[in-house]
């Protein structure tokens, strides 16, 4: 059975060290029916590489790294991050992920208070409109994490949001152009697929 969903924000967060105690108001998946727990360090190891098939044939690639720029924190708060409050921001660092030709940007920010234990955000904005930047919910959900001193980590799916790419070019070297259609017509190319 196969069901269509649709996502706007995806939250994902996990502590680099140490459980989440002191955010107890913030989301969280308290019901252990829904957690996935392991008995031993090998079981967790066989699931981990399960997952990693499922989602890449061939194992996890190695050879796709982003390319990382360091401090961008002011260009970013004049562009694509420029909705936050820059009280609450240290630094931002960029990533750029290529694959098939396509950009993605994430933006890496760190917040100036930071939590007892490294903990990470991922705010995730979807399929949001092409050639936006940071709008007031997503604005709202990082202030929050930053404010808790947590890193968050935000962005758009390729060709959504700022990543503007044009043009994938294809395993066999052809290359695919990428139309963009005003947002009226979103809602009949989905009826179609």
């Amino acid at each position: 059975m196969c069901k269509k969903i649709s996502l706007y924000i995806i939250i994902l967060i996990f502590p680099f060290t140490g459980p989440l105690k002191v955010f107890a108001q913030l989301p969280t998946n308290n019901d252990p029916a829904n957690q996935i727990r392991f008995k031993t360090v090998q079981e967790a190891e066989e699931r981990r590489e399960k997952l990693v098939r499922f989602i890449w044939n061939n194992g996890l690639p190695t050879n796709i790294m982003p390319s990382v720029t360091p401090n961008v924190t002011d260009e970013a708060l004049a562009t694509h991050l420029k909705l936050l409050d820059e009280k609450l921001v240290k630094k931002v660092d960029r990533m750029k992920v290529k694959s098939l030709g396509l950009s993605s940007l994430i933006f890496l920010i760190e917040p100036v208070r930071m939590a007892k234990s490294r903990m990470l955000a991922i705010v995730h904005a979807g399929h949001h409109a092409s050639g936006t930047n940071l709008n007031e919910s997503y604005k709202s959900t990082i202030e929050l994490f930053l404010e808790r001193g947590y890193d968050v980590m935000m962005l758009h799916m390729p060709l959504y949001g700022w990543n503007l790419d044009e043009t994938a070019v294809l395993p066999n070297g052809n290359k695919l152009a990428i139309i963009r259609l005003p947002p009226y017509y979103s809602g009949f190319l989905h009826r179609l697929i």
